[in-house]
Order: C-alpha cells, then sequence, then structure tokens
C-alpha cells in the first residue's frame, strides 16, 4: 500500500492572514466508517460482500464489477502481486477501469473545464442570522456588477473553452458554466437576464469555431424571495438549475427581511412554483448545533410543510452544516454535534431518504456517469468566483481580500497560475487523506467537503471533518448506492464461473 509523507506544519488559529497551509498532520489514513464494510485491495480498488457474492468496485474512475464468492481469494492474491488470474477475468478488470493508472500519474484533463460563479450584486433584501457572507456583501460594501465585468468573464471562459479544445485536444463535449449569486441575485436581475444572452451567444459561436457543441450551463442560488411568474419562466426558458434555501421550521427566526419579518411564505410559494413550472431545483438546509439532535422534527416539518408527504414530488435536498466565512472566528462552528446525536441524526436522514425523498441520489448518478471528479474541491481550480469589481476568487465561499487570484478585466489573467489555486489544486484524492483511501473519493458531494468550511471553520485547508459531513456522507452514499441498489443492474450481473457476465 502507498505511503504519502506529511510535513509537520502546525495550523493558524485566525485565517485573517490568508490561507492555512495544506496540512494533513493527524488525519487518519482511511475513513473510519469504511471498517466492516470494505476492504481496500490495492489503490482505488476495493472489496464489498453482495448478496452471497462480491462486488469489486474501482473509486476513480468510479466503476463497479461483480465477481463470485470463489473468485475473491485469488483477486485478492493478484491486487497483493501473489498471483494471476484468468484471461477473461483480467480482461474483465481491464475493461471495468480496475487496472488503470494511478491518476495522481497520468496527464489527464482534470481541471481544464472552468465554470465562473457571477456575484450579480452583493446587496440582499434579507438579514440572515447564520449567513457567512455578512449580510451578503462579505464586508466590501454593496455593489451591482457592470457589463464590463460580465463581457470579461465570458470573454474569459470562453478563452479557456477554446484552449480546452484547440490546444488539449479534448473530444468531448463542454459546458460554458455560469452560476449567480449574491447577496441575492434577483435584486440584479437585469444583470442576470444580460449575462444570460451573452452567454448564450457567446456558446453559439464557440461551438461553430471549435467544431464540438458548446452549451450554456446556468444555476442560480437563491432565498427565492423575488421570484413571480415572469422571472420563473425565464428560468424554465434558459434551463436554469435553482438552489432554494429553506431552513425548516425556524426558517422565519433565521432568514428575516431586514424590515424584521420572515421569508418563509414566500420562499414556499416560489418553490411550489418552481416546481409546477418543471424547473430543475435543488434545496439547500443549513444544520445548526441545535438542529441536529433535533433532526427528526426538522424532516417531518420538511414532509408535511415542503413536500405536502409526497415523496414522489421531492427534488435533491442537501442539508449541511452551518460555516464561517471571513469576518468569523475559526473553530466556532466545527462542532455542532456530539457523537451520539451523530448517530441519531446519520439514522433520522437514511430513513428520510429511504421514505423516498432525494438526498445524495442526483449527485451521485451524475457523478457516476462521469466516473467522478478527481478534486475534492473545484474551487479555484474548476471554477472561480468574481465580485462586481472585477477581482477574482476560488468560490463564492472564499471571498476574501486575502484570497484575491486577480482581475478577470487582466487580459493576460489566469487564474491556475496563482498561488491560490495551485494551493487548492492540492486538495485532490490522488494526495488528501482520509479522501485517497476512500471508496467515495470521487462520488463526494460538495457539502461533504467543502473547502470553504475546511478553512474558515476546522482551521485549514488539510482539514478533513472525519467525524462530522464525512461521516454523514459516507453513511449515505453507502446507504442509497449498495443497499438501495442506485448502481443499476448489478444484482443481475455478477460474473458466471466461465468469467462472462450475465445477460
Amino acid at each position: 500500500m502507498f505511503r504519502i509523507l506529511q510535513n509537520e506544519v502546525s495550523l493558524p488559529t485566525k485565517h485573517a492572514f490568508g490561507m492555512a497551509p495544506l496540512s494533513q498532520a493527524g488525519m487518519p489514513s482511511s475513513p473510519p466508517h469504511a471498517e466492516g464494510r470494505f476492504e481496500q485491495l490495492a489503490d482505488w480498488v476495493f472489496l464489498r460482500k453482495f448478496r452471497g457474492d462480491y462486488l469489486l468496485i474501482r473509486s476513480f474512475p468510479f466503476n463497479v464489477l461483480g465477481i463470485l464468492a470463489e473468485e475473491v481469494d485469488s483477486v485478492r492474491d493478484f491486487f497483493a502481486g501473489r498471483g494471476t488470474l484468468s484471461e477473461e477475468l483480467m480482461e474483465a478488470l481491464r475493461v471495468d477501469h480496475m487496472l488503470d493508472m494511478d491518476p495522481g500519474k497520468v496527464d489527464r484533463q482534470f481541471n481544464s473545464h472552468i465554470s465562473a460563479i457571477l456575484l450579480v450584486t452583493t446587496a440582499c433584501n434579507l438579514a440572515c442570522t447564520h449567513c457567512f457572507a455578512s449580510g451578503g456583501d462579505y464586508g466590501m460594501g454593496k455593489a451591482h456588477m457592470p457589463r464590463e465585468v460580465i463581457d470579461g468573464t465570458i470573454a474569459y471562459l470562453v478563452r479557456q473553452t477554446a484552449k480546452l479544445y484547440e490546444e488539449e485536444g479534448f473530444l468531448g463535449e463542454a459546458d460554458l458554466g455560469i452560476h449567480f449569486f449574491g447577496g441575492e441575485p434577483f435584486i440584479a436581475y437585469e444583470q442576470m437576464r444580460y449575462a444570460v444572452e451573452a452567454g448564450e451567444q457567446a456558446a453559439r459561436n464557440l461551438s461553430q469555431t471549435v467544431g464540438r457543441r458548446v452549451r450554456p450551463d446556468f444555476f442560480v442560488t437563491t432565498n427565492a424571495t423575488l421570484l413571480n411568474p415572469e422571472r420563473i419562466a425565464f428560468l424554465k426558458r434558459h434551463e436554469f438549475t435553482v438552489l432554494v434555501s429553506i431552513d425548516g421550521p425556524d426558517h422565519d427566526e433565521r432568514r428575516r427581511y431586514i424590515s424584521g419579518k420572515g421569508s418563509l411564505a414566500k420562499a414556499i410559494a416560489a418553490f411550489r412554483a418552481l416546481r409546477e413550472a418543471q424547473v430543475t431545483i435543488r434545496l439547500n438546509t443549513v444544520i445548526r448545533d441545535i438542529d441536529v439532535p433535533n433532526i427528526r422534527e426538522v424532516l417531518e416539518w420538511f414532509q408535511e410543510e415542503v413536500y405536502s408527504n409526497e415523496p414522489s414530488a421531492s427534488i435533491y435536498h442537501t442539508f449541511s452544516f452551518e460555516r464561517e466565512g471571513p469576518a468569523g472566528t475559526v473553530g466556532s462552528c466545527a462542532n455542532a454535534y456530539t457523537p451520539t446525536e451523530l448517530d441519531k441524526y446519520v439514522g433520522e436522514l437514511k430513513n428520510f431518504d429511504v421514505s423516498g425523498y432525494q438526498l445524495y441520489e442526483v449527485a451521485l448518478r451524475n457523478k457516476m456517469a462521469s466516473g467522478g471528479t478527481f478534486y475534492k474541491c473545484s474551487s479555484g481550480v474548476k471554477r472561480i468566483a468574481i465580485s462586481p469589481t472585477g477581482s477574482v476568487y476560488p468560490c463564492q465561499g472564499f471571498i476574501d481580500t486575502k484570497l484575491e487570484m486577480g482581475s478577470i478585466l487582466d487580459p493576460y489573467f489566469d487564474h491556475r497560475q496563482s498561488a491560490v489555486s495551485q494551493c487548492m489544486s492540492g486538495r485532490n484524492i490522488a494526495t488528501l487523506l482520509p479522501c485517497r483511501n476512500c471508496v467515495f473519493s470521487a462520488l463526494c458531494p460538495h457539502n461533504v467537503d467543502c473547502a470553504a468550511r475546511a478553512h474558515y471553520s476546522l482551521g485549514g485547508l488539510g482539514e478533513i471533518d472525519v467525524n462530522g459531513m464525512c461521516r454523514v456522507g459516507f453513511d449515505l452514499m453507502d446507504t442509497i448506492l449498495f443497499e438501495s441498489e442506485l448502481l443499476p443492474g448489478f444484482s443481475a450481473s455478477i460474473r458466471k464461473s466461465s468469467g462472462k457476465k450475465e445477460k
């Protein structure tokens, strides 16, 4: 088994002076949740018992091969370097990527695709008590994004995407990804409309230039209080994905208008209107320390008040622990749970998911289709955030003057040349523990391992919340993939002793 040498670098007590070193002193080499569930045979290769037979799992690119119980010992010996396998089984291992090289040593386009998060405004109509963005303006004042910055961002995306095809020989279909954030982005609805029209035209022109279909991909994160029929029709027409924030029974206490009035009624009405219009929706709920022991009540509230006890009407729903932003004190959100409370929390989320209310299903299906992602967090590597002034940051969670990467208006700007991007690129599954030894490393949803949370709430980019969101995500992914059989057809694809798969 591999070994990674770590430098013993102490972590800072404050985050105001820049990024913490990517140190992992004291991190476990493997996720403790895997014990008794998965057996690691080699780097990236795991074994799991499955209905009397076994599944051989490649973590990146993610793939699964069914093998018979009588083949297990020979497979174990093979990966330990003590034996050979039949020609048929060797071919099956090769086809299903079990013998691929270490992804950290292969020249692949891991960081070639790039998307941009436009902070079209730093103004917000709410005053949320747990806002990591200091009310939306990140402490930098309220402003709307001028067209010059929007044009500069789209031009940068076009240059990067063209390079992907013309210099790197990419043969697939890339997206021109634009994510709208704030503040509350619908305060700057005209800026959104302009960016969408410009982005769609740029995608059409780029498609002709490179001879491949480049699709515009739009995403918006919103409190949903400013949506109306016209804006919902706009979102539908331009195929947006919309993330709506609803925080449960205490929503009105946590997400108030500046006047002091609660925003829940508006948010739920907009959620239902989006669903009725068949807009692609996601729902996010911020979990605070007081919610963890009361998670059953929170979930029952969502079932009754949001989904009207109709699991078929549910959408991709994430529950994420609270975190700080630049204005916070390191560690205040780090441990919002105790082990006993977390056991109950995970169990209730499993029951919620088994009842038909989707948690990770959408993300897992999407990532399995591509083999997963190499970077633990794409902030600063595969995505960047642009402020109204054109300053570039790793993502909307890292709008911090100490982490500025350059200006989108600089014609020579390349975000990957910045020290911040190079540091962030170290958070990948080939180097980060315990992720390298986790069967779910390439499938892990972003809310499980948010780099901003690691930095601001845990004290360093090398920190992994092993006993928190990591534990929650591992248990949910294990249940959804293997116990609930999200993996299609594997119960019928166990290899026969002849070395061939069943039809």
